[in-house]
């Protein structure tokens, strides 16, 4: 599930979509992260969102292999026509950066 609340303090941002992509356990898996972000795109969606920045999905605490979380997206993103103008992938570490990269087949942002 997600979770929707206000922007709080950020000034630059109308929503938050709060979404955990691991179990009790925190574990997780490719097609975790695709349910996860076909439910957090659904609801931008749905909040006529144009931009949607995502974190990383349980690569924390879960510690989901960049490779797989790039999987689970990759499968998510293409699964619909999305009517989102840009999807921003905010990853900590820069390895990771450029393994989520080449599975999605995009260069990289600085």
């Amino acid at each position: 599930t997600v979770v929707v609340t206000g922007p709080g303090p950020l000034t630059n941002c109308a929503h938050i979509i709060h979404a955990v992509s691991i179990d009790v356990w925190y574990k997780s898996s490719a097609e975790r992260i695709d349910q996860t972000v076909r439910n957090v795109l659904g609801k931008a969606q749905e909040l006529n969102a144009r931009s949607v920045a995502l974190p990383g999905l349980a690569m924390g605490y879960g510690q989901l292999p960049a490779e797989e979380f790039a999987t689970g997206l990759r499968s998510a993103i293409t699964a619909s026509d999305w009517a989102i103008d840009e999807l921003r992938v905010i990853l900590y570490r820069a390895d990771d950066a450029q393994i989520v990269a080449r599975v999605l087949g995009v260069e990289l942002e600085s």
